[in-house]
């Protein structure tokens, strides 16, 4: 039995209200047909049968359970509110750093436009019913996992496998078409971060009409002297005011001619917000950063609005260290609460880029040593050696062949190649090692961790990315007290436990216990016995990625270089 359905004033409704493009036109049409259930079906399948291959596995997995029956026209005297609830949706898009035009709202509005109100077209209620669906689908599957996956935008570099949308998804967001309003509203990214990023994105876009005149480059290393009058203060000047790191004044070009306290406190302020060197100088890399306009700041916003939306398929537990790869930091997280904060150094491009990863941190080894990888071998040491032949007895470095130890000198370094590297280079524990005295086991697939280091000059410098592709830690100490097994701080037995485990480490890495107790643990028990290792159970999670736009730890927005290059790319994708 064929059921039918009065398509009458919703029809009405959207063309003369919503989609009218003369809203002075007052045209009445009256839809005297009736809607066929069966023959819509059918022009619905033949339609889904005719999309490519990646819309048919959505579409069958919408429509085959329902009998190839209508999610929109379900329920007519609904079907105006539905399809414009999601059109209220997808214009706020801009707020989420992307375009309605992603989510097809045109050409929605264009199909309805032209829908003929005095007779049915099944195959053109088809196709926009299927127009409709892949909206709404393409709109909250990026809302809640982002427009890209990015281990397929970025295969080089990114290793964390995200969460995509799947069958149970998506069953989720079709289960009812009633509830439309639930799943739109669900899938609106709500923390803290996101809605920081949301804030600082219409600070942009109310700034992007805003123009400044380009501060002139100085030239060669040259830069501005504090105290001294200079032309380009008062372009300074005007590029603070705008984004209100510096009081607004009208006469900015004869008030603010000279580099004193006022422009020093508002640049430092503008400096730590795009961590850059504070000083009192000013050279290119500020100026250059001062010219950045505000139409690219709005885009490097959005897309990591993007990055935010993100989601790897392990959960980020309660207590993890995140590693901002762009940012050159690492914070040890209790949920939404800081512990640590810290700097690191990172990967060197291009070459040695440290990859986005997520693992499990599952020990802490102690006075560590280290084998020295095959590539450093053939790129660094082999050339090294051939005119500073003391270089590895100096870092206390042995030279093994076969597992036999041998003579450094009797190595051919000249003949060492990618083809022909036979032997392993390991250097001895102790404070001259190059992973320091702490190195943090995680799991990954490139045997790549995070680790002291014997250089801590190197974390004085702004910019760190200098390692071969680990993570060298600033404060290696704080962040093993950090990993270590959680226990009941109202238990005096496990808080005792713990403080003897401090001390035991302090001791073992050449430091002095600091407590009573750990003293004599160390005189009376261990002996002088060290540890190797403190295992971790259940274990620490570890996060790398990138992010180039984030909260800082004051909670302010702030702006990181893109040392890596992997903004352009999401942007040329992206269009926000």
């Amino acid at each position: 039995m064929k059921k039918s359905y009065l398509f009458l004033l919703p029809i009405i409704l959207m063309l003369t209200i919503l989609f009218c493009q003369n809203k002075t036109n007052e045209v009445t049409k009256t839809y005297t047909s009736r809607m066929d259930s069966v023959d819509f079906s059918m022009a619905l399948l033949e339609a889904v049968n005719a999309t490519d291959s990646a819309s048919l596995s959505l579409l069958n997995q919408v429509y085959m359970p329902k009998a190839y029956s209508s999610f929109w026209f379900k329920n007519a005297s609904q079907f105006f509110q539905r399809v414009n609830l999601l059109d209220s949706f997808l214009q706020k898009a801009p707020e989420h750093g992307l375009t309605a035009e992603r989510f097809d709202a045109q050409k929605i509005r264009t199909l309805l436009a032209k829908t003929d109100t005095t007779n049915i077209d099944y195959k053109q209620l088809a196709q926009l019913e299927i127009l409709l669906t892949r909206s709404y689908f393409k709109y909250c599957s990026s809302l809640e996992y982002g427009c890209y996956n990015p281990v397929k935008l970025y295969p080089n570099d990114y290793f964390i496998a995200m969460q995509q949308p799947d069958s149970a998804f998506i069953s989720r967001i079709f289960s009812n078409s009633d509830s439309l309003v639930h799943y739109l509203k669900d899938v609106q990214p709500v923390s803290r971060e996101y809605k920081n990023l949301q804030a600082e994105l219409q600070n942009m876009k109310r700034l992007s009409d805003s123009t400044f005149k380009p501060i002139p480059l100085m030239p060669g290393k040259e830069q501005i002297k504090f105290k001294i009058k200079h032309p380009s203060i008062p372009l300074i000047a005007r590029r603070l005011m705008l984004s209100g790191e510096l009081p607004f004044h009208a006469k900015w070009d004869s008030v603010y001619t000279r580099f004193d306290d006022r422009i020093l406190k508002a640049l430092n302020q503008f400096r730590a917000k795009n961590n850059l060197i504070q000083d009192n100088e000013i050279g290119n890399q500020t100026i250059n950063a001062l010219n950045t306009d505000f139409k690219t700041r709005y885009k490097i916003v959005a897309i990591n609005l993007e990055r935010s939306r993100w989601k790897p398929e392990k959960l980020i537990t309660n207590k993890f260290a995140h590693v901002n790869v762009a940012d050159m930091t690492l914070r040890a997280m209790r949920g939404d609460t800081l512990v640590h904060s810290m700097r690191v150094c990172v990967g060197k491009p291009p070459k040695h880029k440290t990859p986005m990863l997520y693992g499990k941190m599952y020990e802490v080894v102690l006075n560590p040593t280290w084998t020295v990888p095959s590539s450093i071998i053939v790129n660094e040491i082999s050339h090294r050696m051939t005119y500073d032949p003391g270089y590895l007895s100096r870092n206390n470095m042995k030279v093994y062949k076969n597992r036999e130890e041998v003579s450094a000198y009797s190595v051919p370094w000249g003949s060492i190649s990618k083809s022909y590297q036979p032997y392993v280079i390991v250097q001895d524990a102790g404070p001259g090692n190059s992973l320091g005295r702490i190195k943090f086991n995680f799991s990954n697939p490139f045997n790549v961790y995070l680790h002291d280091t014997n250089a801590k000059s190197v974390f004085q410098q702004h910019y760190r990315a200098v390692s071969h592709g680990c993570v060298r830690v600033e404060k290696p100490l704080e962040l093993a007290f950090f990993c270590m097994n959680d226990i009941d701080s109202t238990n005096k037995k496990q808080v005792s436990k713990r403080t003897i485990l401090k001390d035991q480490i302090l001791y073992s890495i050449g430091r002095e216990p600091l407590t009573r107790a750990g003293r004599e643990y160390v005189d009376s028990v261990a002996r002088g016995k060290k540890l190797s290792r403190v295992e971790l159970n259940p274990g620490v999670a570890v996060l790398l990625d990138y992010k180039t736009c984030f909260t800082g730890i004051k909670g302010d927005v702030q702006y990181c270089n893109d040392h890596y290059k992997m903004d352009s790319l999401l942007i040329s994708k992206l269009r926000p």
